[in-house]
């Protein structure tokens, strides 16, 4: 250990980094990512927008053709269970996950999602395997991280299982699926992922994470290539799906 790295650790354990960080939010207090207002404690949503997000879940348990009506052939998720309808105030969260950067905010809501499912009536696969749906690698180097491995962190407190973000891989950089109908969705991550270490998920329950299910086209996919390797069941756990906007793709 050189003498940079001995003066960076004796700082980083010393209490004057927290010292510091406690007298700035003293004087600027953090902002609400909701709100927008200025409040005490910690977190990246004020006390009260934290319980009105709490208020506003609910578990949506999904399965079968009626449920995923646009998606043709077989279906190779067992079920998907969401936590928030998509409202607007909630897309807003996620489009802060996922394009500013903000991981912490992923993992915030990763741990109440987590609580929820677990405290639903509808059982879910305990001490099974987390596998966060994967990013291309291009667009994981623009992005710089996978907002779903950071939701599925946060759900791992309460959905107790080990987290594989390597056993997944996105081996085509598709295009994003926001504007596509939902038969060009199919298409689009069609034979678009591949696993790298099939014996880990061979008769194991397998959760998969991501931040919203639309018409369910990416779960299937993953789903499918999931139950070839031999995963004895795979459900989906996302934070939301629209509601509107699904029947009219």
């Amino acid at each position: 250990m050189n003498r940079t790295e001995r003066i960076f650790r004796r700082w980083k354990f010393s209490p004057f980094p927290r010292f510091f960080k406690d007298l700035f939010d003293f004087v600027y207090p953090p902002i609400c990512l909701l709100c927008d207002d200025r409040y005490e404690g910690s977190g990246p949503v004020c006390p009260a927008c934290r319980r009105r997000l709490r208020d506003s879940i609910r578990i949506q348990v999904q399965s079968g053709r009626n449920d995923f009506h646009q998606l043709s052939g077989s279906l190779f998720f067992d079920r998907a269970l969401t936590c928030w309808d998509f409202t607007p105030e909630l897309e807003n969260l996620i489009h802060q996950v996922k394009y500013q950067g903000r991981k912490k905010l992923g993992l915030f809501l990763g741990k109440i999602a987590g609580s929820a499912f677990r405290d639903s009536v509808e059982a879910i696969p305990m001490n099974g395997i987390l596998v966060p749906v994967p990013l291309h690698r291009v667009r994981l180097r623009e992005r710089e991280f996978n907002q779903s491995e950071w939701i599925a962190k946060g759900m791992a407190e309460s959905v107790r299982g080990s987290i594989r973000a390597d056993i997944l891989q996105r081996k085509r950089n598709t295009r994003t699926q926001t504007a596509l109908s939902a038969a060009a969705r199919e298409k689009n991550v069609a034979e678009a992922f591949l696993i790298r270490h099939p014996e880990s998920v061979c008769g194991c329950s397998v959760v998969l994470v991501d931040d919203v299910i639309t018409t369910g086209a990416t779960l299937n996919a993953c789903a499918r290539v999931l139950k070839e390797s031999g995963a004895e069941s795979v459900v989906g756990l996302a934070l939301a799906r629209p509601r509107m906007n699904v029947d009219r793709l």
